[in-house]
């Protein structure tokens, strides 16, 4: 390996090497071992990520994993894009020349590890799979087979794992323990534990468990990838854990998704899960990847869930499921409340919630870190028949997408969603997701499939008689209107959401239409009629408690009085840039800087036009915004290029 690395460094290219080997053989910490011995030449830094690529939950997204990169590298996380090509792109740009070494572990396929090759440079880059990935030789990987220890170096390891002064007390035992263990480093150590904490117990007895355990098992599993030297290791490990902590084990095998967090421990562990945790630990069962949050490596997490199908009946499973879905429903739905407080449902007093979130920071963090799981409980929930479940957590994660432009995520909850609510023939929840399955697509620039879903939802909203669901989907046409620059369709369909929003004196809704009347009059240069909606808008918005809101409504009204007034533009710019800036809204701040961007190109200041243009285009740049980008690129173009 060092010396393919010295060999592309000689060349200028980057170094991509492919580590392949038996599950449990020692790549990853081959890999980790090797880097780190490389990182000290290379200044760029470093990045690992598990790909999950033979886990239970499937391989991972890599545009999940360069979500975690990017952010890695400096981007904040509501800046990143949401496309899996755009982030491929801006994570070669952002790594050209930096000379990284970056670790892919657990590869399922050479696409999923093109996708998160960086940019030119003389970076070193390891892949782990289990397979030869022969298709990175079009990317000029080079490929070294990790065999199984000989007998020589499993018995090295296992006297540096418990000391030489027993293992040379024993040498036949310790020998025989190394051809049990098969070369396998993941046995050796699993028994090594074991050996360690039996301080008075001879290494014949170890050898005895050992040899009537692998007796006891199949040649192999059926995917010929765990061992009877693995499975036996395992035992070993399970059998000294202990009552609390064999329980807490084999119930996180039931976990569907990535991240095993302390609510997931909590949740499964009967609500004390500490000690339980540390004892799993020390016998090397689970391992911490990032503060708070834990694995189980998917052999061991097998292993767990075949001794959950043992010693658990389905009545606790069910049970335990249902606990787990319950704690992140509450968790979500009590970030949902933090951030949307205006929400009809959540003006009812509610203990449920109250203290769970300190504030809006707190709460958007959790969705961010919980949104792997949150996604894959979503989908489990609506696959056990639990409905309501699915639908709660999709909508706790809601602002997720709102703040932080998480669109697949919220795609991927949503469809799970769908199909709850289609599966209790809930029709008005099938609308309300279907109409924002059209607004996240619509600002995907994937106008067909935005205009698809809304129709949907319309004709369930028309013959359900929902007139107030009806202006919803109005205004969200309108918005998708105005981001295409149909300007006059926007203001037609804003009108008509307005009539249904008054008629049914629904005042939050209303005052959300009149900043979409008002941005399109402005569009328009219609100010006059601008500002009557706006001003309208902000003192119906002085009841709710929508600072987000209010915020976008004071910057297109400054855009709307700029002529008359300039000074109150100003003043209502800063006010709105300072409240967008303190709830960390990224969307938000680019719409002030458009504000500005457009009051300065009507008054002539081309300069300060030009950057506050360019300001608001890097964010939707980041963000992801194609309709945004194109939409002030346009702009930017009708003052001088820069």
């Amino acid at each position: 390996m060092a010396a393919l690395v010295d060999r592309a460094e000689r060349d200028g290219q980057t170094a991509l090497i492919v580590l392949s080997g038996l599950a449990g053989v020692g790549k990853t910490g081959l890999a980790i071992r090797f880097l780190r011995e490389q990182s000290a030449r290379l200044e760029g830094g470093e990045l690992y990520g598990d790909l999950r690529g033979f886990s239970a939950e499937g391989p991972l997204d890599p545009g999940e994993m360069l979500d975690i990169f990017l952010r890695a590298l400096g981007l904040e996380p509501a800046t990143i894009p949401p496309d899996l090509a755009t982030r491929a792109a801006w994570f070669r740009s952002v790594t050209a020349d930096r000379r990284l070494v970056i670790l892919l572990d657990n590869a399922a396929s050479s696409a999923q590890v093109r996708a998160m090759l960086p940019g030119v440079g003389r970076h070193v880059v390891v892949v782990t799979s289990r397979v030869r990935l022969a298709g990175l030789s079009l990317d000029g990987a080079e490929f070294v087979r990790v065999a199984p220890l000989d007998q020589t170096d499993t018995v090295d390891l296992l006297q540096r794992l418990v000391g030489a002064g027993r293992t040379a007390e024993e040498p036949a035992a310790t020998r025989r323990i190394a051809e049990i263990c098969a070369g396998l480093p993941i046995a050796v150590n699993a028994v090594a534990v074991q050996i360690a904490e039996r301080t008075t117990d001879p290494l014949a007895d170890t050898v005895r468990e050992l040899t009537e355990r692998t007796r006891g098992l199949a040649s192999l599993s059926p995917d010929g990838e765990e061992t009877p030297p693995l499975r036996a290791a395992f035992d070993l490990s399970y059998a000294a854990l202990g009552e609390a902590p064999a329980r807490l084990y084999r119930r996180l095998s039931w976990h569907p998704g990535p991240d095993i967090t302390r609510l997931v421990l909590r949740a499964l562990g009967d609500g004390s899960a500490e000690g339980p945790l540390r004892r799993l630990i020390a016998a090397s069962l689970i391992e911490e990847t990032a503060p708070g949050v834990f694995r189980l490596h998917d052999l061991i997490r097998r292993h767990a869930h075949e001794k959950a199908q043992e010693e658990e009946d389905t009545i606790t499973r069910l049970a335990a499921m249902d606990h787990l879905l319950q704690t992140y429903r509450r968790q979500a739905l009590a970030a949902d409340r933090k951030l949307r407080p205006y929400i009809t449902r959540y003006r009812r007093p509610a203990p449920e919630f109250e203290g769970v979130f300190g504030n809006e920071e707190a709460a958007i963090g959790w969705l961010e870190r919980e949104r792997g799981n949150l996604v894959k409980l979503t989908e489990y929930a609506v696959d056990h028949r639990s409905p309501r479940e699915a639908i709660d957590i999709a909508e706790g994660l809601w602002p997720l997408y709102i703040h932080r432009s998480y669109a697949r995520v919220w795609l991927d909850a949503a469809s799970a969603a769908l199909r709850a609510a289609r599966s209790i023939d809930d029709e008005f929840t099938q609308a309300r997701i279907l109409d924002r399955i059209g607004q996240v697509h619509g600002r995907l620039c994937q106008e067909e499939q935005a205009q698809d879903a809304l129709d949907q939802a319309e004709r369930i909203w028309a013959r359900r008689g929902e007139r107030g669901r009806l202006a919803q989907t109005q205004r969200h046409r309108g918005l998708l209107a105005l981001d295409n620059d149909r300007v006059d369709a926007a203001i037609i369909h804003f009108t008509a959401a307005l009539r249904l929003d008054e008629g049914l004196n629904r005042p939050h809704n209303t005052a959300l239409t009149l900043i979409g009347l008002g941005r399109a009059h402005n569009r328009a240069a219609r100010y006059p009629l601008a500002r009557l909606h706006l001003e309208r808008a902000l003192r119906l918005l002085e009841e709710p408690d929508d600072p987000h809101n209010r915020a976008l409504a004071l910057v297109a009204l400054a855009e709307a009085v700029a002529s008359a007034d300039p000074q109150a533009a100003t003043s209502r710019i800063a006010d709105a840039m300072a409240e967008l800036r303190a709830r960390n809204s990224k969307t938000g701040q680019a719409a002030a800087l458009e504000g500005m961007a457009n009051i300065a190109a009507r008054h002539g200041r081309t300069d300060e036009a030009r950057d506050c243009y360019a300001g608001a285009l890097e964010i939707l740049e980041q963000l992801g915004d194609r309709l945004g980008v194109e939409r002030l690129r346009r702009a930017r173009q009708a003052v001088g290029s820069c």
